[in-house]
């Protein structure tokens, strides 16, 4: 029979799971084929070495006192059976003497790199052999690898870290894109089995119906529940927004049918600002462009009231323009008729006829019948006598600093003045003491020194 150690041997040798020990001297277990290596005994190779390490109960011998006829049968059928177990018995002897341990699968693997990107690219490329996936933790991974060769690619504990991080993201971001992938053909399927109108989905279907529906639907089974109902949701939302933008674009159109319908009321003055609501309503309804439009006859009551409203704040804004325009043409006309006025005056000034002491009584029968006075009669702001007195004040503060240097002059200079004294011997004594400081001095400014 086989000794323990050979069955153990035996089952490992059939087994594609073979035992390696590592430097430290702690065994660890590789699968030549899923090329997966462990530091735990797989299950699988575990039930096979149960087996192969089970105690053998031999068979039973036939009692001695059987008869001869029947002891001589049981022989026989023993030396066969006993023939047939040393040639199995030889047989795996043979196998056993021909068995080759199997390779050690790090034999040779290089562990030195030139440059830190080869060696980091091994390393995640020993990452991938070992099938680490995104939910591993580095001390999880670390475990697993830390008896790889190439584990020591990278010489820093974080330079190992920091190529795992990048490991995890890039098969992070690759799941991401599969999922992203799968999930944009999902949507293209289900978008158009909703699509289709024997499914009956429109944009206020539950997805408990729509799911209803299309149970028996093999398409429709075969995606991700979570899926469904995302993918679902958001074409329900799409026929939503669409509804939403044709109730709009309606909305828009209306109005401004309705508003072309009050600009032509407006125009034939049928419209004004005084114009109420109750009779526009009964104008605009009596139109033809209204009565043989349905769309516009569905539009929301408010809508018309606000579309009136904006129609009427238009007209009122738009007659306050023009009567503020028409409040400052008509100002400035007021203010270039006063300015002709003025210009009136200065000019009776300039010839004598308007001086300091001059009054309005005595200018009046003068101007009452010039143009330039009669468009300022009946006219707001200053009238004729307002600017007649602001030329005489300019006058007066034109005529005052002179006669106070004539004043002074007479009285440095004690020139006899009297009651018979005259205009033209008071200029001759002026002009001679002042040295010609008069000769530009009007002659009426001189005569009212004089007659004061």
């Amino acid at each position: 029979m086989l000794t323990r150690a050979r069955r153990i041997q035996k089952a490992l040798a059939n087994s594609c799971w073979k035992e390696f020990e590592a430097p430290g001297g702690k065994k660890y277990y590789y699968n030549s084929e899923t090329k997966v290596t462990t530091w735990e005994i797989p299950a699988d190779l575990k039930a096979v070495m149960q087996v192969a390490t089970a105690p053998v109960i031999p068979a039973a011998l036939p009692a001695p006192n059987h008869p001869q006829a029947n002891t001589v049968a049981v022989y026989s059928r023993e030396d066969a059976d006993r023939e047939k177990e040393q040639k199995e018995q030889r047989d795996r002897d043979h196998q056993r003497l021909n068995f080759t341990p199997a390779a050690d699968p790090y034999l040779n693997v290089q562990t030195e790199f030139d440059t830190r990107e080869d060696a980091e690219e091994a390393f995640m490329g020993m990452l991938r052999e070992t099938n680490v996936t995104p939910d591993w933790t580095w001390e999880t991974t670390m475990r697993i690898i830390i008896s790889h060769p190439l584990y020591r690619a990278l010489k820093t504990l974080s330079e190992r870290r920091s190529a795992f991080e990048r490991y995890i993201d890039e098969k992070r971001k690759e799941a991401a894109d599969i999922r992203k992938a799968k999930y944009d053909e999902d949507r293209v399927v289900l978008r158009t089995l909703f699509t289709d109108p024997q499914h009956g989905v429109n944009s206020r279907t539950r997805y408990r119906k729509a799911a209803s529906t299309l149970e028996n639907n093999e398409v429709f089974k075969a995606i991700d529940d979570h899926d469904r109902q995302a993918i679902f949701r958001e074409f329900v939302e799409g026929l939503q927004e669409r509804e939403k933008e044709i109730i709009r674009e309606t909305r828009k159109d209306n109005v401004t049918k309705f508003e072309r319908i009050l600009q032509r009321l407006t125009a034939e003055e049928l419209l004004t600002i005084a114009t109420t609501w109750a009779a526009v309503q009964e104008l605009y309804k009596a139109q033809p462009e209204y009565r043989a439009d349905r769309k516009l006859q569905a539009m929301e009551p408010i809508d018309f009231l606000l579309t009136f409203e904006h129609h009427i704040q238009d007209l009122v804004t738009k007659y306050r323009q023009g009567r503020d325009e028409k409040r400052r043409a008509r100002h400035r006309q007021e203010r270039i008729k006063r300015d002709q006025f003025r210009a009136f005056l200065l000019e009776l000034a300039a010839n004598d006829t308007v001086h300091a002491r001059t009054h309005w009584l005595e200018l009046f029968p003068a101007i009452h019948d010039d143009e330039r006075y009669i468009q300022l009669l009946n006219q707001p702001g200053s009238d004729p006598l307002e600017l007649f007195g602001d030329v005489i004040v300019q006058m007066i503060d034109e005529f005052r600093p002179t006669r106070r240097a004539v004043e002074d002059i007479v009285k440095a200079s004690n020139i006899p003045i009297s009651l018979t004294t005259t205009l033209e011997e008071i200029k001759k004594s002026v002009s001679a003491v002042s040295e010609g400081k008069f000769t530009t001095v009007k002659p009426t400014i001189i005569r009212l020194v004089y007659e004061e």
